[in-house]
């Protein structure tokens, strides 16, 4: 009877925390993508939204820290089974359309309120689980480790959000998607009171002596301040490199949807590796990796400065033939991600305490994700003009890997260790010649083979992207002298300097473009109205004639400043112009 009792509680706990960890990160892509259209479709949604279940998975942490305190567990039970029927109260999870925005400002801080009010209470409940279900698992089985419950629930966490766009998204639209996670979210809450009420039934240890010799146990393994320290910033440098990767794969390499999915699963699964099994992390392994992945990363940065050494040297092989396809940029990235993920999560590990310790440990651990989150989602937009976060975390990534590959070699033979000092010297070489090159790039640069010279005259970071005006000047042909607009590294405008040929449509609004075409065609008569989706640097209005009416819909407000600042389309043109600041869908409803 006891070992059938044993049994049915185990079951109940993997399945409660495995259920939750999988509505805890359904629900990131669910709300993710009914929002995101609303402001703009940019990466920083979802970093916005990542700071938000960063934050809440704090706080859910810390109830769940102070909840196993009580000596009570029937007031521990009585408190989250209520606070669980509260949560199931505030179901579905759909957003009103009154949540919309009606312009441009203020997106962080309307994404964080959004989401407060709509899924807050559900995931404080979700992510409170974990730790919590872990601290009754140890409460009812004293002699086990309730740590590989933590990798069940990345488990669970990672089949989210590989199912969502393969299963959940392409069969349910969202509305359903919504009314769906609402039905399990009832389910687990029910699974979690009958958890919460057998742990409440447990009888406590009242033997004088064996409790004094629990305290003394705790008090021989209490962690340490510097203990402490290890469970903040690694998670932190984990979480940093988490974000800026994703906003560099998505936003600078190339626009997928869902690809943000690929970095937070292998976030996931580092987490996984690490928890289920000490021995699956291998220091030396793991940081020789993260050393060379950084290495490679830097070379292909510098693939066309090694496409020049190669033709010096003779060799006919163009290193940016295989270093410049998208596939191999992702894959380098990721990679570099998921190593040092890897080292920070295995040196976590081996780090954690004992299971009396763990709520806390968990929260430290939490805290430090969510220090990262902010320090990319709210500090680095305030501080940098570009994405100065990623270098900086491959930085981190580079000296982390050194340091541990440094202890490691110390009791190594002297060829060894200086065939090591080496190929340090070498790739911290390299490393520092490809972020000297990548600032040259991102400021002033010379195109050698069309004499082209290159200056960031002006950039812009907001919630929306980094934007840059780039002023081209050639020697031999001043005339095509022109500023270009850039979003990353896409661009959005170009304009020549040369006074006769600055109202000439360019780019890929030229007269021979299709919507070149288009305007040829259709002003031709009397005055007309155009409505126009993104402004970029308003070479649009370059077509307009007087008496006509040009209306851009532009998002960004840092858009409209530059191109009136640098540009001079939308202030020559002859016909009537207008920026309207908002979602353009939003608006024309309104109007």
């Amino acid at each position: 009877m006891v070992k059938s009792e044993n049994l049915r509680f185990a079951w109940g706990a993997g399945i409660t925390i495995l259920l939750s960890a999988f509505l805890l990160f359904q629900v990131q892509p669910v709300i993710s993508k009914m929002i995101l259209p609303w402001f703009g479709g940019s990466t920083a949604v979802w970093t916005t939204c990542m700071l938000f279940f960063q934050v809440m998975l704090v706080a859910g942490y810390a109830y769940a820290h102070g909840l196993s305190q009580l000596k009570s567990r029937q007031l521990q039970m009585m408190v989250h089974v209520a606070l669980i029927i509260v949560a199931a109260i505030t179901l579905p999870i759909t957003p009103s359309e009154r949540f919309k925005p009606t312009d441009g400002s203020q997106p962080t801080l309307r994404i964080l309120l959004l989401l407060t009010l709509n899924i807050g209470l559900p995931f404080f409940v979700l992510s409170a689980t974990g730790p919590l279900v872990q601290a009754w698992y140890a409460v009812r089985y004293p002699g086990r480790s309730p740590y590989r419950l933590y990798a069940l629930s990345n488990i669970g966490s990672l089949g989210a959000l590989v199912t969502y766009p393969f299963v959940f998204e392409p069969a349910l639209d969202l509305p359903t998607q919504g009314a769906l996670w609402s039905v399990v979210f009832l389910g687990f809450g029910l699974c979690c009171a009958t958890l919460a009420v057998a742990v409440s039934r447990l009888s406590r240890v009242s033997n004088p002596a064996e409790v004094a010799s629990d305290q003394a146990a705790l008090a021989s393994t209490s962690p340490t301040w510097r203990d402490r320290r290890h469970w903040l910033w690694m998670p932190a440098l984990a979480s940093v490199m988490l974000l800026a990767v994703t906003q560099h794969v998505c936003q600078d390499i190339v626009v997928v949807p869902f690809l943000w999915i690929a970095p937070l699963s292998l976030y996931l699964l580092s987490f996984i590796i690490c928890f289920d099994r000490e021995s699956w992390y291998r220091p030396r392994l793991f940081a020789w990796l993260g050393f060379l992945s950084v290495a490679w990363v830097s070379a292909l940065i510098l693939r066309y400065d090694i496409d020049a050494l190669l033709e010096n040297s003779g060799f006919d092989f163009k290193f940016s033939s295989i270093g410049g396809t998208v596939t191999m940029q992702i894959g380098s990235y990721l990679l570099l991600m998921f190593v040092l993920c890897m080292l920070c999560h295995g040196e976590l590990v081996r780090r954690k305490p004992a299971a009396a310790y763990l709520t806390s440990f968990y929260l430290l651990v939490s805290v430090g994700g969510a220090t990262g989150g902010l320090f990319v989602s709210l500090v680095c937009p305030l501080l940098f003009e570009s994405y100065l976060e990623l270098p900086l975390a491959v930085t981190a990534a580079l000296v982390f890997s050194i340091v541990i590959i440094v202890g490691q070699i110390l009791p190594w033979r002297s060829a060894a260790q200086l065939s090591a000092a080496l190929l340090i010297g070498a790739g911290v070489g390299i490393f520092v010649k490809s972020q000297l090159a990548e600032y040259q790039r991102n400021v002033a640069s010379f195109d050698a083979v069309h004499k082209i010279h290159r200056q960031t005259i002006a950039a812009r970071r907001n919630f929306f992207g980094v934007l840059r005006v780039v002023r081209e000047t050639r020697d031999k042909k001043p005339h095509d002298n022109q500023l270009n607009l850039f979003h990353g590294r896409t661009l959005h405008g170009i304009q020549f300097t040369d006074l006769k040929r600055q109202l000439l449509p360019t780019a890929y609004y030229n007269e021979n473009s299709g919507v070149g075409l288009m305007m040829k065609k259709y002003l031709t008569d009397g005055p007309v109205k155009v409505s126009v989706i993104g402004l970029g640097v308003g070479t649009l209005a370059a077509y307009g004639r007087t008496g006509d009416r040009f209306d851009f819909y532009e998002i960004n407000p840092e858009v409209e400043r530059l191109a009136n600042e640098y540009f001079t389309f939308l202030a020559k043109s002859p016909a009537k112009v207008q920026v309207i600041r908002g979602d353009a869908t939003f608006r024309w409803k309104r109007n």
